[in-house]
């Protein structure tokens, strides 16, 4: 992720943007969104910066751990952390 892209997340979490965690555990994948910033995608053991490209906000190694990330980092701008939600899905995500 490129720093206009960063820019644009911390941009949205200024603005008291949603974080939300997608799961469809019964394939353990996983989604990571900062309001309409899709951010990261794919099974739980790819969510480190190494694969996602995403270690602006440090590191991690599940979907969970760079949500609490995202939502730190909003403490950091604006001295309230992010609210973040997780959604169980029915259904797997579309290929």
């Amino acid at each position: 992720m490129d720093a206009k892209e960063v820019a644009k997340v911390e941009n949205a979490l200024k603005r008291g943007a949603v974080v939300v965690v997608e799961l469809y555990e019964p394939h353990e994948m996983a989604a990571v969104r900062v309001g309409k910033h899709h951010l990261a995608y794919g099974n739980y053991w790819d969510f480190h910066p190494g694969c996602a490209g995403l270690g602006a906000w440090g590191d991690y190694d599940r979907p969970w751990s760079l949500a609490q990330l995202l939502s730190r980092r909003a403490e950091e701008l604006t001295g309230q952390t992010a609210e973040v939600r997780t959604i169980k899905r029915k259904r797997p995500f579309p290929l």
